[in-house]
């Protein structure tokens, strides 16, 4: 079977090609990649009855390709996961943008992480506070720090049971940060995240 009578393999092939081509490696397979994509395009541009809406379609696909593979790089290179040491505290600024259904000794919340040790960074973790019928609730908003050591998000322990890890791995929450004491609020205007 003639490989240009499947409608979407060149799209597809060059999509692929694009997204190789997006990662860092050293010149060899960038020369590679690019010479692939060239014979995959050519190719595929000169089969009836398409030609010149081939060759545009399967650049749209390369370039679409190369973006994605440089969005996707650059979200995971900020991300706080690629900051935290896992053996000790790590510290952290962040805004609270949610309080979650409390249980019967915590009070819940999803926080943004603004930074963690120093560094700019983003994500979001579920952070977990002692109750203290002394303190108020975490303010909305309001830039917050703590440290502490970060855990990942326990799965359900029983068959059935509902599995609020997965649910909150949907919403790109992946550990956890617990605390026996409430944070510090970030009171110097200067740190405010919302400038």
């Amino acid at each position: 079977m003639n490989p240009s009578s499947f409608p979407l393999l060149p799209q597809l092939l060059l999509f692929v090609f694009g997204i190789y081509l997006s990662f860092p490696s050293d010149w060899f397979s960038i020369c590679f990649g690019l010479a692939l994509s060239l014979v995959t395009l050519l190719y595929f541009a000169f089969q009836p009855p398409w030609y010149s809406r081939n060759l545009l379609i399967g650049s749209c696909f390369l370039l679409l390709g190369v973006g994605l593979g440089k969005i996707d790089q650059q979200l995971t290179e900020k991300h706080y996961s690629q900051f935290i040491t896992t053996r000790s505290q790590n510290t952290f600024e962040f805004i609270v943008e949610q309080r979650l259904r409390p249980t019967a000794y915590y009070d819940r919340y999803t926080i943004q992480i603004k930074k963690c040790n120093g560094q700019r960074v983003d994500g979001r973790l579920l952070l977990t506070v002692a109750k203290d019928s002394t303190q108020k609730p975490l303010d909305y908003g309001q830039a917050w720090k703590l440290s502490g050591k970060i855990n990942p998000i326990a799965p359900p322990l029983n068959p059935g049971q509902f599995d609020y890890k997965s649910y909150l791995n949907s919403l790109g929450i992946y550990h956890q940060l617990k605390s026996t004491t409430l944070p510090a609020p970030l009171a110097n205007p200067s740190t405010s995240f919302f400038l």
